[in-house]
């Protein structure tokens, strides 16, 4: 569908179930997608595609440069008002501020911030309130904890701790992961 690849890294489905986001690394795009059934994805409509490096496919949202050509992650704030993805190429987790919440087309200046003194980022999350963040590692094979003095805003992020280098001795690397509510359990791809 519009400027996206058959290569998928990531997806997100909000809480109402209703919208579907998919994030394209051989395009370098984020494409939106409907959930005409809440929750259930053999019932989608395509709506846009945002291209996020300049440089991408033509077509879609107009891109804007972030100098990345190989988006890993994606995720976003649950109210849907910024969105997030991690860059392989530049080691960074980029902050997409969308004017209207869900709409990828009313994206606004982009912020990021340099992890890659922990490796290279290959997913994001959040806990609840936005306070902290953690990234899976790709090269080091660990989740990195870091706190952000203002909620959600990761150029305000100042890195904690990280886990041993579990990843890779229970499968291969990671490409994902989920921290339930509580941040007790982790779930790993």
């Amino acid at each position: 569908q519009g400027g996206l690849s058959s290569s998928q890294e990531d997806f997100f489905i909000d809480s109402s179930g209703t919208r579907m986001y998919v994030l394209s690394r051989s395009s370098d795009s984020v494409g939106q997608f409907t959930l005409n059934t809440a929750w259930d994805i053999s019932d989608i409509t395509f709506v846009q595609d945002l291209h996020i490096n300049s440089t991408s496919l033509s077509g879609g949202i107009a891109g804007f440069v972030t100098g990345e050509t190989n988006p890993m992650g994606m995720t976003f704030k649950p109210d849907g008002t910024i969105m997030y993805i991690t860059g392989y190429t530049t080691d960074d987790v980029f902050q997409i501020p969308l004017s209207t919440a869900w709409d990828i087309s009313t994206h606004g200046t982009i912020t990021s911030v340099d992890v890659s003194i922990e490796g290279t980022p290959n997913a994001v999350q959040f806990n609840d309130d936005g306070t902290v963040m953690y990234i899976m590692g790709y090269s080091t094979d660990a989740i990195h904890e870091y706190n952000l003095s203002t909620a959600w805003d990761v150029t305000t992020a100042s890195f904690i701790k990280r886990t041993t280098a579990f990843i890779r001795t229970l499968e291969g690397t990671g490409s994902g992961f989920y921290y339930n509510e509580t941040q007790q359990k982790a779930f790993l791809c």
